[in-house]
């Protein structure tokens, strides 16, 4: 979603889009996506790339800025968090590496008992005095006006990015007057299916749209 905005603000032959199927993507980072990660998790096996997902964004904002990790995460997760991103561990292995952390500091599958009361305060009540949630919120991508034609892909049950990301982008673009020639979303209902596991069905979602574009 964030490639295809940054191509249509360029000009050129070069840059031009033919067609994007986003999936699963966590668009609404401030809001949906936040709510997401402070909620408590069915069990570890959600709870676990929740939190690689949320480390991700601090250590990214941690390179970029320079704020220290132990402003976000207590100094045990601080420190996980430090070496398991700044080395060259697979996201498989990183998501161990936390997960295993995060049961020696007894989270019980909730990211209290990880990051600072600050942190845990300005996720559940986000303001601007908090320089990461103003990162997030510039980082959105689910309120503008595509000329591209996307297809939004999601799975329904999706325990890692919510859905919601996907239904609110597409109900923000109708409002901005984006047609469903355009932007259109294709939600897989399968029960049986998670964000990993629903990779393939996406895939082929996205081939057949490609497919069908004139």
């Amino acid at each position: 979603m964030w490639a295809t905005r940054q191509l249509e603000s360029k000009s050129g032959a070069l840059y031009r889009v033919t067609a994007a199927a986003p999936a699963s993507g966590p668009y609404d980072l401030s809001g949906v996506t936040r709510e997401s990660l402070v909620q408590q998790a069915p069990n570890p096996q959600v709870f676990a790339p929740r939190l690689y997902l949320l480390a991700g964004m601090v250590y990214s904002f941690h390179q970029r800025s320079g704020t220290k990790l132990t402003q976000y995460f207590k100094p045990s997760m601080a420190l996980t968090v430090s070496r398991a991103f700044s080395g060259t561990l697979s996201d498989q292995d990183i998501v161990k590496r936390l997960a295993v952390s995060a049961a020696l500091m007894r989270a019980n599958n909730s990211v209290e008992r990880l990051v600072t009361p600050r942190f845990m305060k300005a996720l559940k009540n986000p303001n601007n005095s908090d320089p990461l949630m103003r990162e997030l919120v510039r980082n959105n991508t689910y309120n503008w006006t595509p000329r591209t034609k996307m297809l939004l892909i999601a799975l329904k049950k999706d325990d890692i990015v919510t859905q919601k990301n996907t239904t609110k982008t597409i109900a923000i673009m109708r409002r901005r007057g984006v047609s469903a020639s355009i932007v259109k979303e294709n939600i897989i209902n399968d029960a049986n299916l998670n964000h990993i596991s629903g990779m393939l069905p996406a895939l082929i979602a996205a081939r057949r749209y490609f497919d069908d574009i004139k």
